[in-house]
């Protein structure tokens, strides 16, 4: 007996799969491109919308049941914000805060252009609720144009945000299951520029923060990487293995990887948190 099948489209571009199939698996067959990491619906890269009811889903996550009509981008209004200021965090980050009408604070996406008709890159607030827009742009994340034009800004001139519609705003922490226990936070050589604001959020939420530390780009195998051994001997000293929560800030590092590491520490995976 043949297998049902169904059509699935993302971003216009369709492919016949199996009823029954996981979505991140038959997407990949099928040399679509699309974001995924952890492959266990904990980090969210692999999240995609539903063009016909708008909402989110995650790819690792979904069984094929019916047909799909998929889209990278959710459901977004583009507006003009004025830059406020722009702050050089080193040579190769920039934080911009904005003046514009948005309520997305800490961990919500977004996408920045610098014209209303140009690319937008997705970036992640880093505003408390009710602050102005502030967000961090990474020289390596951007093309040399917008790099350019980034440096380039002063108080009062324009960018364009599309701000996503109908999702619950400001929730990242609350998801994370952020509370009160001792927390190591490990982030992506790419997003060593978050440092300083999840310090601030975690902070904020009266966690203790044990450690932070940033991977190097380079070895990718983390049994190799120095500062994540010095960063879990610090915080395994002061703490149980047991009690320890865990914050990644990347995506290049998969689950299967840190449930090898974690393994030997007697830490579960459960006790990790991805963020993209």
């Amino acid at each position: 007996m043949e297998s049902e099948r169904l059509t699935i489209s993302l971003n216009g571009k369709k492919a016949d799969v199996e009823a029954g199939d996981n979505l991140l698996m038959a997407l990949l067959a099928n040399q679509f491109d699309v974001h995924y990491g952890c492959r266990a619906g904990a980090c969210g890269a692999c999240r995609l919308y539903d063009q016909k009811n708008g909402e989110s889903i995650l790819a690792c996550q979904t069984q094929l049941v019916s047909p799909l009509m998929l889209t990278t981008q959710p459901v977004s209004t583009s507006l003009a914000f004025s830059l406020i200021s722009t702050k050089r965090l080193d040579e190769a980050n920039i934080e911009l805060t904005l003046m514009g009408p948005s309520d997305e604070s800490f961990g919500d996406r977004l996408r920045l252009s610098f014209d209303q008709e140009g690319l937008a890159e997705e970036f992640m607030a880093l505003n408390s609720a009710g602050q102005a827009l502030t967000l961090v742009l990474a020289k390596s994340q951007i093309s040399a144009e917008n790099w350019h034009k980034a440096m380039n800004l002063a108080p009062a001139d324009r960018v364009f945000l599309q701000l996503q519609q109908g999702i619950r705003k400001g929730r990242l922490l609350y998801e994370l299951g952020v509370d009160q226990g001792p927390w190591l936070v490990v982030l992506a050589a790419e997003n060593i520029a978050y440092e300083t604001h999840w310090r601030e959020v975690l902070a904020n939420e009266n966690c203790d923060l044990l450690a932070c530390c940033t991977l190097s780009a380079e070895p990718e195998n983390l049994v190799e990487q120095v500062v994540l051994r010095e960063a879990f001997s610090q915080v395994l000293s002061k703490t149980n293995s047991t009690d320890l929560n865990i914050l990644y800030h990347g995506q290049k590092r998969s689950l299967q990887q840190w449930e090898a590491y974690l393994r030997p520490l007697r830490i579960r995976t459960h006790q990790l948190h991805f963020v993209r």
